[in-house]
């Protein structure tokens, strides 16, 4: 997945690049997103779905933009 703040992939050439994440800790949504401890990924529909494990958040990045927001679930009164 990536390192321990962002999300990596591997270039044509065969480096390692940063796809989404400044590398800092964070919380932060946005062009440039902050994660702590990126574990899961799942991609659906042009969106990629984060675990951020360490903020204890599931992140949702548009993977035509590379804007990343914090899932928000609201429970039925």
């Amino acid at each position: 997945v990536g390192s321990e703040m962002c999300i990596r992939d591997s270039l044509q050439d065969g480096r390692a690049g940063t796809f989404l994440g400044t590398g800092r800790a964070g919380l932060t949504n946005g062009d440039r997103p902050e994660f702590h401890g990126p574990a899961g990924l799942s991609a659906a529909d042009g969106m990629l779905y984060i675990a951020d494990t360490n903020n204890h958040a599931i992140r949702v990045a548009d993977l035509s933009t590379g804007r990343v927001e914090t899932l928000r679930i609201r429970m039925p009164a």
